[in-house]
Formats: structure tokens, sequence, C-alpha cells
């Protein structure tokens, strides 16, 4: 049997004199490998379970350990019971990753038992003593390209929800503060800012929604969310709408992964299917990020 994995791509941003990722990387898979090379993040225990350099790529393995609240075992039948564990075992969320170092581009499996983008970047900051490690995803250079192909833009849709850090998106213009303002003037957790020509002529100010779509798509991992929809309606050159959301040309890669008679897909499975999801993105990350 096999099962769908989905990949993210992201940017990785050190902060100035901070090693680099991939040496973080490789050093860390050299210390003990016992319980003293795991990192609490987020409440779970999180470690480097291997990291493999070869040329221009880092190639690891990641592990969240769960250790309460566990679920428990069911049979069909609807017959539940406790799992076997000893004190010191857990449930494993398993996370393969590979590392661009010459894009400084990150291909994580997405696991939401696993390790996230954020927790991987929690982990290696506290590893290597560096804040922030700011991992953005990468959005596919068509999504501005669509932007810039509209003749008019007659509709603008952006959801907000859950902000955390409100002065963050005050500090990035582009009109985010403003509709931060107005969420936070109501105490309200959510909301839809819908701006549109109706029915007069003309267009919106284009140049204004490209600056905005370039601030949503390079939002840090951590308030990317909070953005949930950045959705542009307008009139191309031949007169036909067009209608997308920026948020969708976030690159992501699909893949099938066998798994194995304990029904775990293993890191030998999970290793090379990463591997060519960014051999198929390569020329692109290269025409984004320099060759």
């Amino acid at each position: 049997m096999a099962h769908t994995v989905k990949i993210d791509f992201y940017t990785v941003e050190m902060p100035n004199g901070a090693p680099e990722f991939r040496k973080l990387a490789i050093d860390d898979s050299k210390t003990a490998d016992d319980e003293t090379r795991n990192v609490i993040v987020g409440g779970y225990p999180v470690r480097l379970q291997n990291a493999h350099p070869s040329q221009g790529i880092v190639e690891a393995e990641m592990l969240r350990i769960q250790m309460s609240d566990l679920p428990a075992k069911a049979k069909l039948s609807g017959k539940v019971g406790n799992l076997d564990l000893d004190e010191d075992e857990g449930i494993g969320g398993e996370t393969a990753f590979l590392y661009d170092t010459q894009h400084k581009v990150l291909v994580l499996q997405r696991n939401k038992s696993g390790v996230t983008a954020n927790m991987l970047s929690g982990y290696f900051q506290a590893k290597g003593g560096v804040a922030p490690i700011v991992l953005r995803p990468v959005i596919q250079a068509d999504a501005i390209k669509r932007l810039a192909a509209m003749k008019e833009t007659r509709r603008l849709k952006v959801r907000l929800a859950g902000i955390t850090n409100p002065a963050f998106f005050r500090s990035q213009g582009s009109g985010l503060g403003e509709m931060v303002d107005i969420l936070e003037f109501f105490r309200a957790p959510s909301a839809t800012f819908e701006m549109s020509m109706g029915h007069q002529s003309g267009s919106l100010w284009a140049q204004k929604i490209v600056a905005l779509a370039k601030k949503v798509v390079n939002l840090p991992t951590d308030n990317k969310g909070e953005v949930s929809t950045m959705e542009v309606s307008g009139i191309l050159d031949d007169d036909s709408r067009d209608v997308f959301d920026v948020l969708a040309y976030r690159m992501v890669e699909i893949v099938q992964v066998a798994t194995n008679e304990h029904r775990r897909s293993s890191y030998k499975k999970r290793r090379p299917e990463i591997k060519q999801a960014w051999e198929r993105r390569k020329d692109e990350l290269a025409s984004m990020f320099g060759s």
C-alpha cells in the first residue's frame, strides 16, 4: 500500500553571523545519539535522527515524540485498549527534509503529527544558539506574473485570523497594518476585507495590490497562516476574467510513499521521494534564486 505525502518548500534565512544551516544540521548529527540531543519545542521532545550531506544538499530525518495524551489502539470491531509502552517511550512523528545549500531552500515533508516548519526552526535555533531562523514558504513566480498580467484589477479579498503579533503586521505596510487596526478596534478574532470597483469602471490600484501580494507571500512561517486568503479578480488583455488566490501558489509537491508490513512509511522509502520532488523543482528554484 501507499499513502499521499505533501512536500513543502521554504527559503531559509539565518541571522547575521550565524553558521550556515547546513553546518548546524551536520554538526548536530555528530552529537551523542541519545536523550541529550532532544530539545523541547512546543511541549514535545524534538530531535534530529540523522543527516546525510552530499554534493549541494543535506538529506535528514527529524522526530517529534508525543509522551502524553496518547491515542488508544482500536480494533475494527470498536474494541479499544491502551498502547503497551515503556515509561521512556511515546508516539514518534517522523519528518524527512532536504536542504539545498546553493539556493538555501528547505524541502520538508508535511506531517501533522511530526516536526512542523516552526518546530524545525525552533529546534535549530536552540541547537545553534541563534535566532531567529526564518522559514518563508516559496511562492511560485507565476503568482506575481499572473497579477501583473491583469489590465484591470477589479476586486481584492483578504482574510485575516488569529493575529498573534499585531505590531509585526503594522511594520509590514502595504495595507496589512490598517487591516489589523480594524480587527483590534472591533476586538474581532478574524475578518474578511473586500475591496471592489463594484459597478464603476476602472481598476483598483494594481501597484499596491502587487506590493501587498509580495508582503503576504514573504511572511515568516510563524505568521503565514494568519493571512488565509488573498483572492484577486481582474480583467486580462483579451477581456476575459481571471480569479485566483495568491496563496494557492505556494510551491508544493505531492508524492505517493509505500508503507511497510508495519503500516509505516520508513525513511528509506521517504528519502528518495523528497529528493525527487526537489529535483523536479530544481530548475524553477534556480530561475528564482540564481543558478
